[in-house]
């Protein structure tokens, strides 16, 4: 999934917007189940550096991969209701 999504740059620029601006760096963390963590062995396409500059603020995206037991990955998944 890592490989063919991406990270959006207009959610990732409505997050910019909001935070404060002594915040430089987003980190981005992926939760992936224990089975499927060699599918994702690269990161997402990501918004450069140069795109994410509000005013004289320059951002970076900085991700990281939480692999989960499919087990414990159930135990705190948020199912969703029908």
């Amino acid at each position: 999934m890592a490989s063919t999504d991406e990270i959006n740059i207009c959610g990732v620029w409505d997050i910019l917007c909001e935070l404060p601006k002594t915040i430089k760096t987003i980190c981005i963390v992926l939760t992936i189940p224990g089975d499927r963590a060699d599918n994702n062995k690269n990161p997402q396409k990501a918004p450069a550096s140069e795109n994410l500059t509000i005013d004289k603020y320059k951002y970076t995206i900085k991700q990281y991969w939480l692999v989960f037991p499919n087990d414990d990955l159930l135990s705190i998944a948020i199912l969703q209701q029908p």
